[in-house]
């Protein structure tokens, strides 16, 4: 019997600090941290000590021994001219630098953290997607909140003789690099091997971009519009490394939890999404996959194509969706019939005993696939993300007579839906209920400020908030203290059902390990 889902999310978002038609500035490092520090000072989250050492270490599933290259990011350099003022340089002048902690735990739960240069906002891990999307966007909202402080703190504005800084909820800069949008879902190392779920999840990977692919106008000397933000940078089949030599399936052992039982698969080909419904297919249609592949309720023969890195990025450009796709047993299908054949499977299990969610998620993910066969602009430019910037682009161009797909600008345009600000494309059409929410902007100022109820995500937020004082670090499987006990939860335990009483009870965290402990050996020994 397949395991619950336990998943999250880890986004990074890019950053722009540049003065308005005028000029952008590289310094990465700087706005990243500075963006974190705001995160922490705006939602009163804590700088902390996350200490990997009481994690479960970080290994290749292929690979007996830890990798011992670690990733790498390619930065591009700083653009300084030395006889001129830089306006950059004097408003970092007023900056202290790296005077802060680098990890902030926010009071949901999440963890927010520079990452390669870019400010990394993770989820709390999640039952259900719907809190999954509530905690995601909670993560926007916490960086524009930043945003705006740093605006307001330094005195910026988007004028044209003051710098500007910008967010965005993207995959890539337009100078070549790319960033990740990455997904975790706990899945149960018994069951099957990693093996066997990489072949089973691999054609779901590559073909369900057609509903949750972010879109992008893409290529150097000619400009074209895909599906995907993140495809064309994938080259390879499976690997431990996520910033070069770019895998589908990534090999990343690092489960969070006990090792013997759990593996937390670590999904690094998707994109960024801005509309709550593609995010909703994209974790909701994957979870079901993962949980059938559990059962072995699925043949992977079936759909299995024979160049998965080379089908990847050909229906990211296949905006017709009727391209068909050589497979390894000889047939051709398209990405539809690819995800057809998922969903055929996941309506059977559904029906044998899912849940409400799962059976919405079925209903959903039926009506898409339906909707990208008939007219997709019209029926699904509320729904899905690829659509609707598509949509607004072909507007933009109709509008705009001397504009050609050819033409730089029209990735300006892109960039603008992606903005965390409410002046961003996206953030517009929002506020004029022009998408289709999945969760109510209520969810979300509550997922800003409370961890999930029913997993050790609420334990750890609340044993932080509580006995902060007397916590030594922190890390996604509990804390430990300056006493040096650790208190470490798989991730379907430290839910609020079972460690409420227990933490309103204990005055100090000494007697919250003991009466944890005393909880613990009842359980194991009734």
């Amino acid at each position: 019997m397949a395991i619950p889902k336990i998943i999250g999310t880890e986004t990074e978002y890019g950053t722009r600090l540049h003065l308005p038609k005028k000029d952008v500035y590289q310094y990465p490092e700087r706005v990243s941290d500075l963006i974190i520090k705001y995160a922490a000072e705006v939602m009163h989250g804590q700088g902390v000590c996350w200490e990997s050492d009481y994690e479960s270490g970080m290994n290749d599933f292929f690979s007996e021994t830890t990798p011992s290259d670690p990733d790498y990011c390619e930065r591009p350099p700083r653009r300084e001219n030395p006889h001129e003022e830089n306006p950059v340089r004097r408003f970092f002048s007023g900056v202290e630098k790296r005077n802060w902690f680098y990890d902030v735990f926010l009071p949901n739960g999440a963890r927010a953290y520079p990452d390669h240069g870019h400010p990394e906002y993770s989820t709390p891990e999640c039952r259900t997607v719907r809190a999954l999307i509530a905690q995601e966007k909670a993560g926007e909202r916490i960086f524009e909140a930043a945003r705006k402080k740093i605006m307001d703190a330094h005195h910026m504005a988007a004028q044209d003789d003051t710098l500007e800084l910008i967010i965005y909820k993207m995959n890539n800069d337009y100078k070549g690099h790319s960033f990740g949008a990455h997904e975790n879902y706990l899945v149960d190392r018994t069951a099957r091997s990693v093996v066997e779920i990489m072949h089973e999840i691999l054609p779901h990977f590559i073909s369900r971009i057609i509903y949750c692919g972010a879109g992008d106008v893409k290529g150097t000397q000619k400009l074209h519009y895909e599906l995907s933000q993140r495809a064309i940078f994938f080259e390879t089949l499976s690997s431990i490394h996520t910033t070069h030599n770019r895998p589908i399936f990534n090999t990343r052992d690092e489960p969070h939890a006990d090792p013997e039982k759990y593996i937390r698969l670590h999904v690094i080909c998707g994109d960024a999404n801005m509309s709550e419904y593609s995010i909703f297919l994209k974790m909701g249609t994957t979870s079901i996959i993962l949980q059938m592949i559990e059962d072995q309720k699925l043949d992977h023969t079936q759909v299995y194509p024979h160049d998965p890195v080379e089908v990847f990025h050909t229906i990211s450009q296949d905006l017709s969706l009727n391209k068909t796709h050589a497979l390894e047993n000889g047939k051709r299908m398209t990405a539809i019939n690819i995800q057809e054949y998922y969903w055929e499977h996941a309506q059977k299990y559904v029906e044998a005993g899912g849940t409400t969610e799962q059976q919405e998620i079925i209903k959903e993910w039926a009506f898409v696939l339906d909707a990208l066969q008939k007219d997709p602009k019209e029926t699904l430019w509320r729904h899905l993300d690829w659509v609707t910037k598509y949509r607004m682009l072909l507007n933009h161009m109709n509008n705009n007579k001397e504009l050609s797909w050819n033409d730089p600008r029209l990735q300006s345009f892109v960039m603008r839906y992606h903005e965390t600000r409410p002046e961003g494309s996206y953030n517009r059409l929002r506020a004029k209920n022009g998408v289709i929410r999945v969760v109510s902007e209520e969810d979300i100022q509550h997922a800003m400020h409370n961890p999930p109820e029913d997993t050790r995500a609420y334990f750890r937020a609340n044993a932080m908030k509580k006995f902060s004082h007397a916590i030594d670090s922190v890390n996604w499987e509990g804390v430990v203290g300056k006493n040096g006990k650790e208190l470490l939860f798989n991730p379907h335990k430290g839910t609020k059902a079972e460690v409420d009483k227990t933490l309103q009870q204990a005055t100090t965290f000494d007697e919250l390990c003991t009466l944890l402990t005393s909880e613990q050996k009842k359980e194991v020994n009734p």
